[in-house]
């Protein structure tokens, strides 16, 4: 069966909504050799907010063919609100036990529609390519760094 490694990141940090910008990166073997695509978005979201997106456009681009996916994500929350709630949140139309719309629901139906025929595992954990995602995300930023003198 096919594999595809996805990892996700974002520059924005704490909590409440902040402008900051995601990256994705997909990763499967193919006869050619081991093949990438990522994509970088600027996103105004809280932080697990913005790791969803990336989350959501990144297994938009899968073709609807069986594979194994391996999703590696920075937050913990969204791990958790992947693996124990979102097949619940499905089945009761995106809605909390209470009857109220999750916030971002149309980000969960998304991830749902597109990975539900897949096998999906879910990890928060560093990676081969935790530091490139980092560095893609800081380019284009100010090229003056902490204790940098020169401008």
């Amino acid at each position: 069966m096919k594999v595809v490694n996805i990892y996700v990141a974002t520059d924005i940090k704490g909590v409440g909504k902040k402008k900051g910008r995601y990256i994705y990166l997909l990763e499967t073997e193919t006869s050619k050799g081991l093949a990438t695509i990522h994509d970088i978005k600027e996103i105004e979201a809280t932080r697990d907010v913005a790791e969803l997106t990336a989350l959501v456009a990144a297994v938009g681009r899968l073709k609807q063919y069986p594979a194994d996916l391996n999703v590696y994500v920075n937050s913990e929350q969204l791990r958790l609100n992947i693996v124990h709630y979102l097949q619940g949140w499905a089945k009761r139309n995106f809605c909390k036990q209470d009857g109220h719309r999750l916030s971002c629901w149309e980000l969960w139906k998304a991830l749902w529609e597109n990975t539900r025929i897949f096998d999906m595992r879910v990890y928060n954990k560093t990676h081969s390519y935790t530091n490139w995602l980092l560095k893609e995300l800081d380019n284009g930023k100010s090229c003056v760094r902490k204790g940098d003198k020169s401008k």
